[in-house]
């Protein structure tokens, strides 16, 4: 069945990624806003008077200040040089070539940018592999603002800004960021895009009130390097091909740097390509003035976001169910003792399981091996029955002989009965 956005994240793009609004312009009024296009901009920008730029099909290629009166369409992509900064003014830029960049920011933009001054809606559908392609007559998603339909590639040498711009419908590698110089988004948008990586960190970058969602990735953000964020930001709802989440890829021992405080809402989904253990967490934040781990969880149910010393945000396993049983070991072995590091596929084995009782327990309980073949059907179930004392361990062989189903997997469980099957240990399989 078709996944659709849900009602809920879809208010949740239109409240999020709604662009400061500079008020309505006649034809006689010159287009002058802040290249934020914030009234109340932080960072002190000074007003700009923006020039008109009719094409359809290309960027301006000398410095200045241009606005956008139509949308950009290309089959070959297009290129923000060096100086030139360029509001959509509500547009899309969008490549329709196959296999095409839509924007690049070259190496030869040591100062460029894009930003977008409207409320102007867009409407995009899903399709079956989750990505958002535009459909103004019969979209059921809304996106507010500007959007940039396809692959970006920013690799500025000195600063690139992008405000209030939405990263959408990408089929391949979505942002990839490989500058020497800064990076900034601020009140952007990502969503909707499929293949790798929505955003791929390979340089730094610093977010600023950012909503990252929706896209079906194999990681929806990869850092690999210097990765800033502050206010509101929201990397969540991001899936791969399997169903499974995959937010915030940490990679190489990254870290994530909270420039400026989080906002209340914000909420942060989180991987590590390290594993966390009991004793050993992870960091996923650096030393913070407060706790900001309510706004961090983990992707993955066996790990769990905890504040550490200095209030760094970490990630640790969770902690395991103490179980009455351990299976201390399961080997594959033949009637003469030699063990098998694989499962044979010409002849019969002994499975040896080890098992430990730990915890006090009254009763017979069932020690079992089951063989299962490659599309998971049952093969063959084998168990013993047994009262052990606590503290004690046994080992026990059961014969799996030679069968005309290939063996596929082996697994050793505990239970209290067979009707019941509560687990009374980890499994283990081979």
């Amino acid at each position: 069945m078709k996944k659709r956005i849900s009602t809920l994240l879809a208010l949740l793009l239109a409240v999020s990624l709604v662009p400061v609004t500079v008020g309505a312009r006649t034809e006689d009024e010159p287009h002058t806003h802040k290249i934020c296009a914030d009234a109340d901009c932080p960072d002190n920008h000074e007003v700009k008077t923006w020039t008109a730029w009719d094409s359809s099909s290309a960027l301006p290629n000398e410095a200045g200040y241009y606005y956008l009166t139509n949308d950009i369409i290309t089959e070959n992509g297009v290129n923000v040089v060096d100086g030139v900064y360029i509001c959509l003014n509500g547009h899309i830029i969008q490549s329709v070539g196959k296999g095409t960049v839509t924007l690049t920011a070259t190496p030869a933009c040591d100062n460029c940018g894009l930003t977008d001054c409207t409320d102007t809606v867009h409407k995009f559908s899903e399709r079956e592999d989750g990505l958002w392609v535009l459909d103004e007559e019969n979209g059921d998603i809304p996106i507010e603002g500007a959007a940039i339909i396809g692959s970006m590639l920013i690799a500025s040498d000195i600063m690139f800004e992008m405000y209030n711009i939405n990263a959408v419908g990408d089929d391949g590698a979505g942002i990839f960021l490989y500058s020497r110089g800064k990076v900034l988004l601020e009140k952007c948008g990502i969503s909707g895009n499929n293949g790798s990586h929505a955003l791929n960190a390979i340089s730094p970058v610093e977010l600023r009130d950012c909503i990252i969602c929706a896209n079906r990735c194999d990681s929806a953000v990869r850092v690999s390097n210097e990765f800033k964020i502050g206010g509101r930001i929201t990397i969540d709802a991001n899936i791969n091909a399997d169903g499974k989440s995959c937010n915030l890829e940490l990679r190489e021992g990254r870290t994530v740097t909270i420039a400026e405080p989080l906002s209340e809402y914000s909420y942060i989904g989180v991987s590590a390509e390290a594993v966390p253990t009991i004793g050993n967490p992870i960091s996923v934040t650096g030393a913070n003035g407060e706790d900001y781990s309510a706004y961090f969880h983990s992707d993955n149910y066996n790990y769990m976001i905890v504040n550490g010393e200095n209030n760094v945000v970490q990630l640790t396993e969770v902690n395991p169910k103490t179980y009455p049983y351990t299976i201390n070991s399961l080997k594959l072995v033949s009637a003469s003792g030699e063990e098998y590091d694989e499962i044979p596929t010409d002849k019969g084995f002994i499975v040896d399981m080890d098992v430990t009782k730990v915890a006090d327990r009254s009763g017979q309980d069932y020690f079992i091996v089951a063989a299962y073949g490659e599309n998971g059907t049952l093969v063959s179930l084998n168990y013993i029955k047994a009262d052990l004392p606590t503290g004690t361990s046994f080992s026990c062989g059961v014969n799996m002989p030679k069968t005309d189903e290939l063996i596929d997997t082996v697994k050793a469980f505990v239970w209290d009965g067979l009707g019941t099957a509560t687990p009374l240990a980890q499994s283990v399989e081979i």
